[in-house]
């Protein structure tokens, strides 16, 4: 059953560590939406104090190990009702994109979530789809 058949609580956002952090817990405040952090224990326990009252929840996962942090955050999501994902990095995005996909909720085409990291495949992904974009060399090592 996708995961957006069932009331959701709130959004997991997948590190919400960094400098959109504070913007993020404001906004699910604006918004009544509960705030989920998938982290790692050690990453977690630096957080901000306002960044750890903000959380609802925290799914502990190595996010170095995709496999296991999609199937560890998916589990947690299902548990909690999250019917939403965002990631705070761009490096991150592949990971909140395979996680949507497998939850049924809306988010980036895990195919081309790399995209967001590599721009060279974001510029490709540009031209395929017929999004002006500007054209610059591409030095291939």
């Amino acid at each position: 059953m996708n995961i957006s058949e069932v009331p959701c609580t709130g959004v997991l956002v997948v590190e919400p560590m960094g400098n959109a952090g504070p913007f993020l817990v404001r906004a699910a405040a604006r918004l009544g939406l509960s705030l989920y952090a998938a982290t790692h224990r050690t990453v977690h326990a630096t957080y901000p104090p306002e960044l750890a009252r903000a959380s609802a929840g925290v799914c502990f996962t190595d996010l170095a190990d995709a496999e296991r942090a999609v199937d560890d955050m998916e589990a947690f999501c299902r548990r909690h009702h999250i019917g939403a994902v965002a990631a705070n990095w761009e490096l991150l995005t592949p990971l909140a994109a395979r996680l949507a996909a497998r939850l049924g909720v809306p988010g980036n085409d895990p195919l081309l979530a790399r995209a967001a990291r590599n721009k060279v495949e974001m510029a490709e992904a540009f031209r395929a789809a017929g999004v002006p974009a500007p054209r610059g060399p591409v030095c291939r090592c």
